[in-house]
Order: C-alpha cells, then sequence, then structure tokens
C-alpha cells in the first residue's frame, strides 16, 4: 500500500483531503502535496473572514462587485478566487465572475454544520503566528507564544493583548461549535 494510499485510508473520513492528494502515487508527491496545502488553508481562511461565501448566496458576483462589498484590493481577491476556483471551493461561472461549488455552500456561516468559524479561527493571524513558533516550542520545551511575546514591533509583545486575542478568537470557535451542534468544553 502506498503512503498517500494509507493517509487516504486513514483519513477516510476526510473527503477534502483525499481529493487533495488523489493525484499523488509517490510518497514525494504525496509529502509535496502536505508540504504547499498550508496556502489553500491560508486562502480558505480569507475567504471565509471577508463572508464571500455568503455574498454569492444569491448568485454569482463579478470579483470587483465582491472587492466592494469587502472593501478588498480587486486584483488581489480576483486571484485569491481563482486560486480557490482551482481547487473547487468556487466556481469561476465566465472571465473574472465567481459563483459557488457544494464545497463553497458549504462554507456559508449560515449552512447546516458549516466550518466557517473555524476556517476564521483556524486560519487567524494569531493561530498561524503561533504554529510559525513549532520549532522554536519543539527545540526549546517552551510555549509556542513566549517568542511572540518578545518579538519585533507588529507582533504583539504585551501578554495581556495576546491573551485577550486568544480568548477572543476561542470565545468565536465556541459559538461556532455550539451552532454546529459539537460540545463545547469550558
Amino acid at each position: 500500500m502506498s503512503y498517500c494510499r494509507m493517509a487516504k485510508a486513514i483519513l477516510a473520513p476526510s473527503k477534502v483531503l483525499q481529493g487533495v492528494w488523489a493525484q499523488a502515487d509517490t510518497l514525494e508527491a504525496c509529502l509535496q502535496q502536505m508540504i504547499s496545502s498550508y496556502w489553500i488553508a491560508s486562502a480558505i481562511g480569507v475567504a471565509a473572514n471577508l463572508g464571500i461565501a455568503d455574498l454569492l448566496a444569491d448568485g454569482p458576483k463579478s470579483s470587483d462587485e465582491l472587492a466592494q462589498a469587502t472593501g478588498s484590493h480587486p486584483r488581489a481577491l480576483y486571484r485569491l478566487l481563482r486560486a480557490l476556483a482551482g481547487v473547487g471551493v468556487f466556481t469561476e461561472v465566465e472571465p473574472e465572475r465567481f459563483g459557488l461549488t457544494p464545497m463553497a455552500e458549504a462554507l456559508r456561516a449560515d449552512a447546516p454544520a458549516s466550518p466557517h468559524g473555524s476556517a476564521v479561527y483556524l486560519c487567524s493571524d494569531l493561530l498561524w503566528r503561533t504554529w510559525s513558533q513549532l520549532g522554536y516550542s519543539v527545540q526549546t520545551g517552551q510555549p509556542a507564544l513566549a517568542p511572540l511575546r518578545a518579538g519585533p514591533v507588529g507582533i504583539s509583545r504585551a501578554p495581556s493583548r495576546v491573551r485577550r486575542e486568544l480568548q477572543c478568537r476561542h470565545d468565536e470557535r465556541q459559538h461556532a461549535d455550539r451552532r454546529c451542534g459539537y460540545q463545547v468544553l469550558t
């Protein structure tokens, strides 16, 4: 059994991950897809945070209309939507005009069991910055937030500010989990 087939078997409930690795027949190809998959998660998080799927609920819209509705840069949003259309999240129904796919329907905030809240929370800047410090944490045994607290200006210096941001994101995640019917542990 190939490594990607094993990964597919282990992740059988995750149809999305199976699709991402569907073309990977070799260990190297499977690893390459796993290594580069962070950009897909990041792009989905941005789209969820902007509410793109919700804005497309009434039908396809141009990337310019979506940029105006979200306060985004038109060409940058167009490139994001093209990238997400390339992996099946959205569809480009005609040049520079995007619509929902079944996957994007599920990303709507009001969809039953929507992963919208998880996408916003798990792809938040704070969590990305925290995960970027995994190597530090493994090497030192210290929490990943430690270098972020003492980092350069642009990264939160005050531990209380970090705690407030974490609490805010935690509250958002609990709200999303409750809406989806998951048991929330406190």
